[in-house]
């Protein structure tokens, strides 16, 4: 198999004194036209003490590679990812320290497929996530995560909606 994507995060850990690189990489294998089919995602860490990798052992859902769809936050690195097995759109938390994963279901704002864009960021010390439509760039919703990995806590901070003969911008300070 041929990994044709993978991304590739570094983070320093206090308690360990360890550099730490995650990787998670696509795997494709041939297709009957010569192309590529994809296959699976695998996850692996890189420890900089002892040069080597080590596979993470779980099984990890596809992540979407764009702007915005990943985030450092609180010791943990979170992307953006489509896992049919929760329900199709989710974040995955991977904590470097205890290097494990954590499937957390987003809102139900994101749970059908609409055209609009999404960001995570960070708000009030929350994981925030931003949805908007760039094309008719009239409203937008910003949920914020009020417990950390507890999908029920989403809530619905701001939802800020205009006309387009009053256009405002809004910046997050």
């Amino acid at each position: 198999m041929l990994p044709v994507k993978s991304l590739l995060r570094c983070k320093y850990v206090c308690k360990s004194c360890e550099y730490k690189v995650i990787r998670i990489a696509e795997l494709y294998e041939d297709d009957e036209s010569g192309g590529y089919e994809f296959h699976s995602v695998k996850a692996e860490i890189f420890y900089l003490s002892t040069d080597s990798w080590r596979e993470i052992d779980a099984v990890v859902p596809y992540v979407w590679y764009y702007p915005c769809s990943e985030l450092l936050f609180n010791g943990h690195f979170h992307w953006w990812t489509n896992d049919e097995g929760h329900g199709g759109e989710s974040m995955l938390s991977f904590r470097i320290r205890t290097e494990v994963f954590q499937q957390i279901r987003l809102p139900d704002v994101c749970a059908a497929p609409d055209g609009n864009e999404r960001a995570f960021l960070v708000l009030n010390e929350s994981i925030a996530l931003l949805v908007f439509n760039p094309s008719e760039q009239t409203w937008f919703d910003i949920w914020l995560m009020t417990e950390y990995g507890i999908a029920e806590s989403w809530t619905n901070a701001i939802y800020y909606w205009t006309t387009c003969a009053s256009r405002a911008a809004f910046i997050v300070a």
